[in-house]
């Protein structure tokens, strides 16, 4: 059925690299290409950003996913059996 020590194992997991990911957005290469596109107008600049926050985009919708397996895990945990 559903694994607790699991579930809490992987969100923490995501999380984690959750953390990494918002570290890469403030990274000083980050701030380079924020304004390498801004200021400059550097088409390259704008495709590494759009990749990073594509990837972001990504882990996220997995931890949305996650989140939502481990609550239809904890609904059909919970269901009352008939005649109960």
């Amino acid at each position: 059925m559903y694994n607790r020590q699991k579930i809490l194992h992987d969100l923490y997991e995501a999380r984690d690299l959750i953390d990494d990911w918002i570290e890469k957005v403030e990274s000083q290469k980050t701030e380079k290409d924020f304004k390498k596109f801004y200021r400059k107008g550097q088409k390259r600049a704008g495709i590494r950003l759009r990749r990073l926050l594509k990837q972001i985009r990504d882990q996220v919708q997995n931890l949305r996913m996650d989140i939502k397996r481990t609550y239809d895990q904890r609904e059909l945990f919970n269901e009352k059996k008939p005649g109960e």
